[in-house]
């Protein structure tokens, strides 16, 4: 008997934004954030100018699930941090506070490239910071601005947010809210995650010690959440796994996963029941490796997802370049035939590069470079195709060089000397795009 499917359950507590409530799931929420809930944004505790512990303010950046964010300096050592404070009124809020703090011992936990730094936990009066290291390039969501990312650079980005994620499993802790908001640019390019806010020790000897997990607790943001995560259900690293094919749908069409939804409540139902958004629908010029990727980390299962972010980093290193078309020469005395040729060569994702009629045209245009391959007619104004193909080879390079050489009466083909016989090959007319992809194959700039 089929089993009846799980809804999204939702719990309520005290804590400002660990839970949302049935009033906020049911509403639209913010199309800019994928938000529905926010802090006060007109009720900062510092001012900028001032000064928290010893470090100076100096500017605003913004407010998180659990706090305010500011830019400082440290004049002991002339260097800039980000501070991430509690606010006062939190601070007497023990499961907030809690999870604050595990903040710290979490990101304290990893030393590592693509995760970002904690320096130092400190307390201003009643309000508890954060000195972490500060990464200058904004976040991905900031990349996104330009729209969809070209896809080497999202897989590398991807890629590195596995490498932070394989150092957070590996010390036993899983992240629960991978975003593009929570990977921050670095000078260099590279990928930093922050926000270990509601990072969730994996062991269950921490999980009861710190009781910051609570069943049918809703933490993460919806539009990246796993399935498990959207049930209220216990989740483990593969929820990260599910989070980041999310961001990286996201990164690679420049539209969140199941975008469509129009309250929080559809978004949380799609993840767990709609079938995996199909990324190349969005962009079918896109490698199906990517789709892949999509396909596999997004799983409703976690069974069937990449098992470690080491298993997922692979798949994004396995993603490629598209090879670059090989460049091809035509050697056609007849209009009708080059047409006929160009028309070929474009089907088959190439394009002839030069277009010639003499064998004397074609050699003094070799100063530019060698083409992977030309293809000529048997019989040009100052020669045949074979004593084209004997001076091509003849080069410095021409070795290399393939050559097709057309035809209509291959009993009248001469042949060609042993040394450049492997790469020469005869196209009988008509000629057919079947028969010239068959000689191409394989060919590569």
């Amino acid at each position: 008997m089929p089993t009846e499917p799980k809804v999204p359950i939702l719990k309520t507590d005290d804590d400002p934004k660990s839970a949302m409530s049935a009033a906020t799931i049911g509403m639209p929420f913010d199309s800019q954030t994928g938000d529905a809930f926010s802090l006060d944004p007109n009720a900062n505790a510092f001012e900028v100018g001032g000064k928290l512990g010893k470090y100076q303010l100096t500017a605003f950046l913004g407010k998180g699930g659990m706090g305010e964010v500011y830019k400082g300096f440290d004049p002991l050592i002339e260097r800039e941090v980000a501070l991430k404070v509690l606010p006062a009124a939190f601070s007497s809020n023990q499961r907030a506070l809690q999870r604050f703090l595990a903040e710290a011992r979490a990101v304290g936990r990893l030393i590592h490239p693509h995760n970002v730094a904690l320096y130092e936990i400190g307390n201003h009066g009643e309000s508890y910071f954060l000195a972490m290291e500060f990464v200058s390039g904004g976040s991905i969501t900031g990349l996104l601005k330009n729209g969809p990312i070209p896809y080497m650079h999202a897989t590398r980005l991807a890629m590195e947010m596995c490498l932070g994620l394989a150092a957070a499993h590996a010390v036993g802790l899983v992240h629960r809210d991978i975003k593009p908001d929570n990977l921050l640019i670095a000078a260099d390019g590279s990928v930093k995650i922050t926000d270990f806010g509601l990072a969730k020790a994996a062991d269950d000897t921490t999980r009861a010690a710190t009781g910051l997990t609570q069943p049918g607790e809703l933490l993460g943001t919806p539009f990246y959440m796993s399935p498990e995560q959207c049930q209220g259900s216990n989740v483990d690293a593969r929820a990260d796994i599910y989070s980041a094919g999310a961001t990286y749908y996201h990164i690679l069409t420049g539209e969140r996963p199941f975008s469509e939804s129009a309250t929080l409540l559809q978004v949380m139902y799609a993840h767990c029941h709609s079938p995996i958004p199909d990324l190349r629908a969005l962009r079918p010029d896109l490698p199906e490796a990517c789709a892949v990727i999509v396909r596999k980390s997004m799983a409703k299962d976690p069974a069937d997802r990449y098992q470690t972010a080491n298993e997922m980093t692979a798949a994004f290193a396995a993603v490629k370049e598209p090879a670059k078309p090989a460049e091809i020469w035509i050697i056609e005395p007849s209009k009708l035939q080059v047409m006929v040729l160009v028309g070929h060569l474009k089907s088959l994702g190439s394009d002839a590069k030069c277009v010639f009629g003499s064998i004397a045209d074609t050699i003094a245009n070799v100063g530019k470079g060698l083409p992977a391959a030309i293809i000529t007619a048997m019989h040009l104004p100052d020669g045949t195709g074979l004593d084209l193909a004997q001076k091509i080879h003849a080069l410095p390079g021409g070795q290399k060089v393939k050559c097709v050489i057309i035809s209509t009466d291959s009993g009248s083909f001469k042949v060609p000397p042993e040394s450049i016989a492997k790469q020469i090959a005869l196209l009988p007319k008509p000629v057919t795009r079947e028969a010239l992809g068959a000689i191409l194959s394989g060919l590569t700039a």
